[in-house]
């Protein structure tokens, strides 16, 4: 069983996406920034042996038809035992 999978009583939700950038949910990102990232050198720090980077991303999804996404809502997972109540 996956234990990054958050549950409740023995479910889950699970969703579904179909990834097109025509027809489904796909990223955006700034066209004047490199993948969406703009990465600042701020020199170093005071009093101390290091450099700091400042690091913006400028990025964004983009859902081009209703059917592209989708949730299932308490699924019953196998071998998972419900809350005991205490």
């Amino acid at each position: 069983m996956n234990d990054f999978i958050q549950k409740k009583d023995g479910k889950a939700d699970i969703f579904a996406f179909h990834l097109d950038e025509n027809s489904g949910l796909h990223g955006l990102f700034a066209s004047n920034h490199p993948a969406g990232f703009a990465i600042e050198d701020l020199g170093t720090v005071q009093n101390k042996d290091a450099t700091r980077t400042r690091i913006k991303m400028y990025v964004g999804m983009a859902l081009k038809a209703t059917h592209a996404l989708a949730k299932l809502s308490n699924v019953k997972l196998p071998g998972a035992a419900p809350a005991t109540g205490g």
